[in-house]
């Protein structure tokens, strides 16, 4: 609860920093809430792809199936 709370207000407060909806998008993840963190995890994909690729510790030939299934 309280890291979903935090996570929500540092959106708020910089919503450009991709590590910021990455956080988000997990902490909703966790909580089973996958539709919002699909889109939290698309808007940190778009504001920096490779930022977040890495944090997620996805390997460059798995890229184009996670951009696949982020796209369905």
């Amino acid at each position: 609860e309280r890291a979903h709370e935090t996570a929500r207000h540092a959106v708020a407060r910089y919503p450009s920093n991709p590590h910021h909806r990455l956080l988000l998008a997990r902490v909703l993840d966790a909580l089973g809430l996958r539709a919002e963190a699909e889109g939290h995890y698309r808007a940190a994909l778009a504001l920096s792809r490779r930022q977040v690729l890495e944090r997620l510790r996805i390997p460059a030939e798995t890229e184009a199936d996670v951009r696949k299934r982020l796209e369905e």
